[in-house]
């Protein structure tokens, strides 16, 4: 209802970024749950790849896990538990403004207001949800992609005629994963 947004507005913070800014980093400690305004966030995950025949080599590898603009929510997981931290980075693809909700002061104002408390919870709960009914889908979709390859590698290396590695080495990469730096 308007005039409980206005109650909750009071304790919004706008933030404003430019394209290529971070709104976090990866490790950093969860104090907030976002709102985009406008522009565009991905969510992302950055490894860097060492070559294990050559350490001088490396790759950089970035895995977007989604892309959030108007309207959408990201970092709920600061709600979820107090001492969590950031598994991912949030950088913005295009300028953007945000909201920031500070746990602290939400907590505190659902103490004044819990009816509001118990609105702003469900909607954050029934996020979460969907957001882990499609991961759940996408990783059973890898699943099933990876039981394929196997079973048409596994296919193809039984055949004498062909020079192919076991499914082991074939997987595996030539490269070593570090933390990101």
């Amino acid at each position: 209802k308007d005039r409980e947004l206005k109650k909750l507005y009071t304790i919004f913070h706008f933030r404003e970024y430019k394209k290529n800014e971070y709104v976090f980093h990866e490790g950093n400690p969860c104090g907030g749950v976002f709102i985009v305004r406008s522009g565009e966030i991905s969510i992302q995950k950055t490894q860097i790849l060492v070559d294990k025949s050559d350490r001088s080599k490396m790759k950089r590898y970035t895995e977007i896990y989604a892309k959030m603009s108007e309207g959408g929510m990201f970092g709920e997981m600061a709600f979820m538990d107090e001492d969590a931290h950031r598994t991912t980075d949030a950088v913005c693809t295009q300028a953007a403004e945000v909201i920031v909700l500070f746990v602290k002061n939400l907590l505190a104002f659902f103490k004044k207001e819990p009816v509001i408390c118990q609105k702003v919870f469900r909607n954050i709960i029934s996020i979460q949800g969907q957001k882990l009914r499609n991961t759940n889908h996408e990783l059973l979709e890898t699943k099933l992609q990876n039981k394929k390859l196997t079973d048409y590698i596994n296919a193809l290396s039984k055949d004498a005629s062909t020079n192919i590695k076991s499914v082991e080495e074939i997987i595996s990469q030539e490269f070593i994963s570090l933390d990101r730096s």
